[in-house]
């Protein structure tokens, strides 16, 4: 199978998604707040176990660092819950080793170790009914219920979930019941009955709405899109699943992203757009491997499989169900070795081999009987009604007591109301004036404590602005023009007379855009751009600005330089080598792309304009011959003006076969080193030539004839 690194590349799909849905049920303000709030109570977590504990507080505080790991890091999680639990049996903290076992029963789950984790959580359990905690235990049977739906035991994974959902809606948990509620509409989606499953889905997503659980609303759209999948409604389904991803994104949860994408995958492929599914399934099944999510792995392994087959790469995707089946078989998933033989059966059959087909139909027969069959949809429904027969019961006697014990009360307060009158006017008249007291006394409390509460979250507020306009100020303008900003300076205005100038452009690119999606168009000019800005960070050089599919660049700007000619072209050469290694993108579509190069040195006025948007800029008319160098430049060549070349030694040099000038042109200094090096090599020695061609004189618009070359090579690269 080919490989997709593409990470950058679903970096920006969710950014385009995220930019172009509007979600009618959560701001991105609140999802980003929550991502900042996530992210800053992990960090306040691993903060405070840096500092002097209490044993039981440690302990306390690991298991809940343990939960917030759960969805973005489960290997973490266990190392977490490990130590723990370690620490909560040295010093006999019995609810924390329960709470303890049960995290690290959680993680074994994540991670498909399915025997270690119900071992781990059965563990958990009777301590809880002990102690008679109540989330614990509901907790513990959620866990449990999970386990055994990944496994396709529905029947025990029912009577674990409804005992859980129980205890949750007994003790008014609404977080816990939507998210109850949420994994029986999976079960059910799981059996193939797509009316019950959206049930219990949508009264999840009524819940998560009115509970304001971002993360929850995510997994509820998460799978009604799925349902409206199944149904046929391809449009409906694509909607829900975006607003997931776009959340999931924000919220940086890598399983839920996974998940996200992996359902988005199988919906392109519905809607016959392979490479975009196979893009959406290849980083889903990266970030499945990087969970050590066995399970998940296996199914994206099956969606991959036939998304290959529909797209007529039969025998990459008998190695994609080969796969899945050999991880399935491990892991006891019967569900799994089911999609994954009817993968196989369907491929054997379109390449001929009928032997091989016929196997895994019969192996596709057999475990599809295991899993669906009259006796076990009677007993899940059984088990459903029971539960809510039960609960109905429940609360009629419970209703009956309270209406027994109403009348009891009512006879009591008639029979001691005399006594109780006199003796609450003597209390009255006693406690008065002390209730007076102390109510003034709570009210001048309550005021000190509003205020405290208000100075601190002014305090906060202005922090977190002060990070934000200092993280914008440095991702727009260069380090010392910020630190010009910020020690006063308004108006920024300098002029820079030894500065070379360099414009890139990508040849063809307009034809290429006219070809791709714009997600995958944006995803291939960043790859090339980040590659250009490495190059310019490993170089010391300044980049000014993109526009469109051309990329500036300038050496001797905002600060001077020692050597601004030798470093901008080995930048050009760097930039021309790398643009002729390809793109992850460009690989996929076997393309390439050539870029053209024009460079100029001489005199600029450098500056910032605007006042709610900065900008750092150049002006000159060495800005506009540079850009005229680039614009009547060669594909796939780096032309330069006569006054970028009088910058070297351009005393040696040979006539070509043609009658042309080649120039070996040599560092006018003794050595040069790049500003970016100082702990790194040197990159410009005089032992080190660069070798340029006279292309002979052109007309540039607007400025007339003009002498040109051509920078071809380096030659005798000496590093030190």
């Amino acid at each position: 199978m080919r490989p997709l690194k593409h990470s950058r590349i679903l970096r920006r799909i969710a950014m385009a998604i995220l930019m172009c849905v509007i979600l009618p049920h959560v701001s991105p303000q609140a999802s980003l707040e929550c991502l900042h709030a996530q992210t800053r109570e992990i960090d306040s977590l691993k903060a405070a176990l840096q500092q002097p504990l209490h044993d039981t507080n440690r302990v306390n505080t690991l298991i809940l660092l343990a939960r917030r790991l759960y969805s973005t890091n489960p290997a973490q999680m266990d190392t977490v819950a490990h130590t723990a639990l370690r620490l909560a049996e040295r010093v006999g903290h019995e609810r924390g080793i329960a709470h303890a076992l049960l995290q690290i029963g959680r993680s074994y789950a994540t991670r498909s170790r399915f025997a270690e984790g119900l071992e781990m959580i059965e563990q958990a359990r009777p301590l809880f009914e002990e102690m008679r905690d109540t989330v614990g235990l509901s907790g513990s049977l959620h866990g449990l219920g999970n386990i055994y739906s990944d496994q396709a035991k529905y029947e025990i994974a029912l009577k674990y979930y409804l005992a859980a959902l129980n205890l949750r809606e007994a003790t008014r948990d609404q977080r816990g019941t939507a998210n109850t509620l949420n994994a029986i509409g999976i079960l059910y989606k799981h059996q193939r009955k797509y009316d019950e499953a959206l049930g219990y889905y949508k009264r999840c997503f009524e819940m998560e709405q009115q509970d304001s659980n971002i993360s929850g609303l995510a997994s509820s759209l998460n799978n009604i899109g799925l349902v409206y999948q199944e149904r046929g409604e391809y449009g409906v389904a694509t909607t829900y699943i975006v607003q997931s991803l776009a959340i999931e994104r924000k919220l940086g949860r890598k399983s839920g992203i996974a998940l996200s994408l992996n359902n988005l995958g199988v919906l392109y492929d519905l809607q016959h757009r392979p490479d975009t599914a196979l893009i959406c399934l290849q980083e889903a099944l990266r970030l499945k491997q990087e969970l050590d999510d066995k399970t998940g792995i296996a199914f994206t392994q099956n969606c991959i499989s036939q998304v290959l087959r529909n797209a007529g790469r039969v025998q990459e995707a008998v190695q994609a169900a080969q796969d899945a089946l050999r991880r399935a078989e491990t892991l006891h998933s019967q569900t799994h070795i089911n999609t994954a033989a009817e993968h196989l059966a369907a491929a054997y059959k379109l390449l001929g081999d009928y032997k091989q087909a016929l196997f895994y139909t019969d192996l596709a027969a057999t475990t599809r009987d295991a899993l669906f069959n009259a006796e076990r949809d009677k007993d899940l429904s059984r088990m459903e009604s029971a539960y809510y027969l039960d609960k109905k019961q429940a609360e009629n006697d419970a209703l009956r007591r309270n209406n027994e014990a109403q009348q009891k009360l009512l006879l009591a307060v008639a029979l001691g109301g005399c006594i109780a009158i006199a003796f609450v006017v003597f209390l009255v008249r006693m406690n008065a004036q002390k209730r007076r007291t102390n109510e003034q006394l709570q009210r001048q409390q309550e005021l000190l404590e509003n205020q405290a509460q208000e100075i601190e979250l002014a305090t906060n507020a202005l922090q977190e602005a002060h990070e934000r306009s200092e993280m914008l100020l440095r991702n727009t303008l260069p380090a010392q023009i910020v630190d010009r900003l910020k020690s006063g300076e308004t108006k920024i205005a300098d002029r820079f007379e030894n500065v070379c100038i360099l414009f890139a452009d990508i040849v063809g690119f307009t034809e290429l855009a006219s070809r791709l999606e714009p997600v995958v168009l944006v995803a291939l000019l960043d790859e090339v751009f980040s590659a250009f800005d490495a190059i310019a960070a490993r170089f010391g050089l300044e980049k000014i600005k993109t526009i469109g599919d051309a990329y500036m660049l300038v050496a001797g700007v905002p600060e001077a330089h020692s050597a601004p000619a030798e470093t901008l072209a080995l930048a050009a050469l760097a930039m021309q080598e790398q643009i002729t290694l390809k793109t992850d993108t460009l690989r996929r579509m076997e393309a390439r792309l050539q870029v053209r190069i024009g460079i100029h040195a001489g005199e600029v006025i450098a500056g910032v304009i605007g006042t709610t948007k900065l900008v750092y800029d150049l002006w000159g008319d060495a800005v506009n011959i540079a850009h005229r160098m680039e614009a009547h430049g060669l594909a796939g060549e780096i032309q330069v003006s006569e006054a970028f070349i009088q910058r070297f030694d351009t005393s040696i040099w040979e006539r070509t076969d043609d009658g042309r000038k080649r120039i070996f042109a040599y560092p006018r200094h003794s050595k040069a080193i790049s500003r970016a090096s100082d702990a790194e090599h040197s990159i410009i020695d005089t032992a080190s030539s660069f070798v340029f061609e006279e292309r002979g004189t052109i007309e540039m618009k607007g400025k007339g004839l003009m002498k040109t070359y051509l920078l071809t090579a380096r030659k005798g690269v000496v590093e030190g």
